[in-house]
């Protein structure tokens, strides 16, 4: 309240003041900076210093700010250029990586495509594979059917033979007339015999008639003779070997052929599980370089963020500094103007100067 009083008091004393230099002294003691020019003059005038001293103090005090101001204008000069270039270099280097990204995603979207088609191939290869053993199993399926037959006809015509010899070494025993040495029952069970085991023939069922006939003729034989029957024994004989021989050639070339179609599918199988091979080795390839792309690019997206976290953290540095310097540039401005102000009132009159520091002492 009493200090309240006092300015009060000088500011009535100031407008009663001619020119009014009482209010500027007042206004500039008012400041932290105006107060110490103030306590500074009148320390130097209480010490005996002439007006010469004094105003070259203030003026070499205005040179020290200007002097501090121009150091502080280069070094912020200095300072911002190298922000400039700081900011710069971390734009390029966050450009490179982010070219160096969509080249990277670019090459991992290649060998994608690459994988599908790939996968398509080797896909269409399994099914071929698939198709050619089931090929190759359908074959020998058909094959091992073609051997049963083949084993099957020809037992069944060694029993025909087997049978046929019988009869006719029954005939020619010793060259003795079958009837003569009472040989017919025997004979006529075992055509009888013949004729029941035939009717189970699955390839040869024409022989259930031939063995029919036999029992037809050999019933007669006691009234004709066996000349009859001994001739057509020796004519199926040979009809019935040159059957045989008929159905071994037909199994071999069956067995040729198959042979050479086997030949073929099984090279065909190697070429394309060497061909599927070769594509599950580059399909192998292709995860490794995309699991590999992959990881690149999950770091190339992490040193990005990184970079572009390093230049916001810059550019705040760098505003925060330019901000800095506009505050102190126009601190020393304020200085420089009250140093003036004050060498400008003391010269022009110390004794206004020395009625001001009366009045603020008391």
């Amino acid at each position: 309240m009493i200090k309240q009083v006092i300015w009060t008091c000088l500011l009535l004393a100031c407008i009663a003041v001619e020119d009014g230099r009482y209010f500027e002294y007042m206004e500039i003691d008012r400041d932290e900076f105006g107060k110490t020019l103030i306590d500074t003059l009148e320390i130097n005038i209480s010490g005996g210093q002439s007006l010469e001293k004094v105003v070259d103090l203030m003026r070499n005090l205005e040179g020290q700010i200007d002097n501090e101001q121009k150091d502080d204008d280069i070094s912020n000069q200095q300072f911002q250029k190298k922000c400039d270039e700081d900011l710069t270099n971390q734009e390029s280097e966050i450009n490179q990586t982010q070219l160096a990204i969509v080249e990277k995603q670019g090459k991992l979207d290649e060998q994608k495509n690459a994988q599908q088609r790939k996968k398509q191939i080797a896909n269409a290869k399994d099914q071929w594979l698939k198709q050619i053993q089931e090929l190759i199993s359908q074959k020998q399926t058909i094959r091992n059917q073609e051997q049963d037959r083949y084993e099957q006809e020809m037992n069944e015509n060694s029993y025909v033979i087997s049978v046929i010899s019988e009869v006719k070494k029954k005939f020619t025993l010793n060259g003795i007339n079958l009837i003569q040495i009472n040989n017919h029952e025997a004979l006529m069970d075992d055509l009888e015999n013949a004729v029941d085991e035939s009717r189970n023939f699955r390839q040869n069922t024409r022989y259930q008639e031939l063995f029919g006939l036999f029992v037809q003729v050999a019933a007669k034989v006691k009234n004709e003779g066996a000349d009859k029957l001994k001739s057509l024994c020796d004519e199926l004989l040979i009809n019935v070997s040159d059957n045989m021989s008929l159905i071994r050639k037909q199994e071999d070339k069956r067995r040729e052929i198959f042979e050479k179609e086997i030949s073929s599918l099984q090279k065909d199988l190697q070429l394309v599980q060497s061909d599927k091979s070769m594509i599950d080795a580059g399909l192998e390839q292709l995860e490794n370089q995309i699991s590999m792309g992959q990881n690149d690019l999950t770091d190339y997206n992490a040193r990005i963020e990184s970079k572009k976290q390093t230049k916001e953290d810059r550019r705040k540095e760098c505003s925060q500094a330019a901000y800095e310097y506009k505050q102190s540039r126009e601190q020393n401005d304020r200085k420089r103007q009250l140093v003036s102000q004050v060498i400008g009132l003391f010269s022009a009159n110390q004794r206004e100067f020395k009625e001001y520091l009366r009045i603020r002492n008391d």
